[in-house]
């Protein structure tokens, strides 16, 4: 799978996720129960931290099947299979190619609502059509335009109307003043729910801390008292252990790092002021940031 999607196997080029769980079914690889491989499959398995020497327990809630926060799982060494380049490669390709990070290409449109408009009569994409020598620009059905009035009677509305329209919409609705009130209040309230959760969470990774420390001390103590051999199974513990201490530090200054960033102080002036600037920006800005 990490070759398929960082190289290819030398006789094809690099694959998507969807085309290596294509790849694997057609090749007659199945799942360990048995089932066909799918891009949810693939996606996760290109993530797994385990092929590379680390796998993390105790990562879903037994019940609820939530993954349960970084502080809460195990790590534990493994024997790694994948080379840490290749890995590292492939996690390059994942963040790049995601989805929610990556603008869309109807982002990267020169026309405001591209992609959103659709056609009254069949719910087909509306498109851009031009009139008077490229003077006067429209909406118009995209199905109509390929297939004729036969394909759908079609529907065109001129352009400056409709993104004028569009724009009023998000200006007077999304960024209207009772809305920026009631985000305002629910700032404030997250805020303050996360300065609590990030207290407990640091008061958690110390404790933590301390039973890793003692879990430590336990092994070395068991050893002194000649309870134990200083064999493989011993030194494979001793390793553990320390694994798991070292990623609640990294941890713990990671939490600490965000406690100590000054949290943004949000007023409602602030926030209406903001709404002001962003109404200026979606009606004269530049196009590419309106879209988005």
């Amino acid at each position: 799978m990490f070759r398929l999607y960082v190289n290819g196997d030398g006789t094809i080029a690099p694959k998507g996720v969807k085309a290596i769980a294509t790849h694997l079914n057609a090749k007659g690889y199945r799942q360990r129960q048995g089932r066909l491989f799918n891009n949810k499959f693939v996606q996760e398995a290109l993530r797994e931290t385990a092929y590379i020497g680390t796998y993390y327990f105790n990562r879903f809630d037994s019940k609820t099947r939530q993954r349960k926060p970084e502080s809460e799982r195990v790590p534990m060494p493994c024997p790694g299979i994948v080379d840490q380049a290749i890995f590292d490669a492939a996690q390059g390709l994942l963040e790049r190619r995601n989805i929610r990070k990556t603008a869309g290409r109807s982002v990267n449109n020169p026309i405001l609502l591209s992609g959103m408009v659709k056609c009254a009569h069949c719910r087909g994409i509306m498109s851009l059509r031009t009139g008077k020598s490229g003077k006067c620009r429209y909406y118009a059905c995209l199905k109509q335009a390929k297939e004729g009035k036969t394909g759908c009677k079609g529907c065109s509305v001129p352009m400056p109307a409709l993104d004028n329209a569009g724009t009023d919409a998000l200006c007077t609705q999304v960024l209207s003043p009772e809305r920026m009130s009631a985000l305002f209040l629910e700032v404030q309230t997250s805020i303050e729910k996360n300065n609590d959760t990030s207290a407990q969470d640091r008061a958690g990774l110390t404790r933590k801390l301390q039973e890793a420390d003692a879990k430590l001390s336990r092994l070395y103590d068991a050893l002194k008292q000649g309870t134990v051999e200083q064999d493989d199974f011993f030194r494979r513990r001793v390793g553990a252990a320390k694994a798991e201490r070292d990623e609640i530090i990294r941890l713990q200054a990671q939490a600490e790092r965000r406690a100590a960033m000054p949290t943004a102080v949000i007023t409602l002036r602030k926030l209406e002021a903001f709404s002001r600037g962003m109404e200026d920006i979606l009606r004269i800005g530049d196009i590419q940031f309106r879209k988005a």
